[in-house]
């Protein structure tokens, strides 16, 4: 990559970060996203919950559709940008509780009475503040209710119990819907109607970026931080990718890298050509993000590096579909906060996330040389 570097500057913090904003899972026990189906290993309920379905082979609950995803696995390609999906669908039994991520005024219930002849099933949409933009609403909905327990103009308090989840199959009031989920959504302030969903075909992949101009990535937005990747599993790598590199895997809750004599770099990105995904039938997946950098301006790292060649750098594609840097100096095994604002084209989205470790060194003894624990954005 021929691309500037932008000096950062890492914030000497402790092992935890909080975020500055945390809304509530509309679904108790759900994973956090990471932009993979199976979400953030070991974060999430376990198959023993009732409220919670569960794909059998892997023991946990699931994402059956992403944002900015198809339902079809068409074109070989599965994962956010190759599709114009609005939300996520959350994999949960008919009857599971749905609860309000986030404080508002119910502004739109097709409830009981109604939401037989719904395509959208049950509905419930609330207005809220957007709590990273002073002034501005958005409109965040849960879909495909089979029951609702609110009335629209209500009051509704965080937490609060909206309704529950309806299955295709066994309920009146699913809309359209071949399984039982919650599709959950957050739409910008754009004029309506709520939610917004595309006229043209879902599995359209959405390189014009339709998706995200009325659409917030949900569940980044609720929960005040963007992409929460830790390597909780052995040998799940999350869709990380890696290049220049002899080997990486993930141990012990970490991302392993072994390194050769030329630059590795690790990453989320389409740079990285081999991708498959456990849940697309084997098909290619799309290792993509879609960060909204106006929200999420802060970078979390937790390093642990053997070898030592400064600086690190960060690479990424901006809305300009250009990769540009930012680079900072790593010192010691500790947490990073690297603050992204000044850097060229950190605005709009961001699609692409790629870490160079250094400028090339390999560690003696032993051949893994960096070491990733946790990396995530907050606002």
């Amino acid at each position: 990559m021929n691309v500037k570097a932008f000096f950062l500057v890492a914030v000497l913090v402790g092992s935890f970060v909080g975020s500055a904003y945390a809304g509530t899972n509309p679904i108790v026990g759900m994973p956090d996203y990471n932009g993979t189906y199976y979400g953030t290993p070991s974060t999430g309920g376990n198959c023993d919950s009732h409220s919670i379905n569960c794909d059998s082979t892997v023991g946990r609950q699931m994402f059956t559709a992403l944002y900015r995803d198809n339902y079809n696995r068409v074109a070989g390609c599965a994962g956010e940008r190759c599709g114009k999906h609005p939300g996520v669908d959350i994999d949960v039994e008919s009857g599971t509780p749905v609860v309000a991520a986030m404080s508002g005024t119910a502004v739109r219930v097709i409830g009981n009475d109604q939401c037989s002849s719904s395509s959208w099933g049950g509905l419930v949409v609330l207005e809220v503040n957007n709590p990273y933009k002073a002034g501005e609403k958005a409109y965040v909905s849960y879909v495909h209710l089979r029951a609702v327990s609110v009335t629209q103009g209500a009051t509704i308090t965080q937490g609060q119990t909206l309704g529950e989840s309806g299955d295709a199959t066994s309920d009146a009031c699913h809309g359209v819907s071949t399984g039982s989920h919650l599709h959950f959504q957050v739409d910008r302030q754009h004029g309506g109607p709520y939610p917004w969903f595309p006229t043209g075909r879902v599995d359209t992949a959405d390189t014009d970026f339709e998706v995200t101009a009325k659409i917030h990535n949900p569940l980044p937005f609720v929960l005040g931080y963007a992409y929460n990747f830790t390597f909780a599993e052995n040998g799940n790598k999350e869709l990380w990718g890696a290049a220049n590199v002899t080997a990486f895997g993930t141990a012990n809750s970490d991302l392993w890298v072994d390194g050769s004599s030329v630059y590795a770099y690790v990453g989320r990105s389409s740079f990285f050509t081999e991708a498959t995904c456990g849940y697309s039938d084997g098909k290619p997946c799309s290792r993509e993000i879609t960060l909204d950098a106006s929200v999420f301006k802060r970078l979390v790292l937790r390093l642990n590096f053997k070898c030592i060649a400064n600086p690190v750098v960060i690479y990424y594609r901006g809305p300009d579909d250009v990769w540009h840097a930012g680079s900072f100096n790593y010192d010691s095994a500790r947490t990073y906060v690297l603050g992204m604002l000044g850097l060229p084209y950190w605005n709009g989205i961001v699609t692409d996330l790629i870490v160079k470790p250094s400028q090339g060194c390999m560690a003696s003894p032993g051949p893994e040389e960096y070491f990733i624990s946790q990396m995530y954005f907050l606002p």
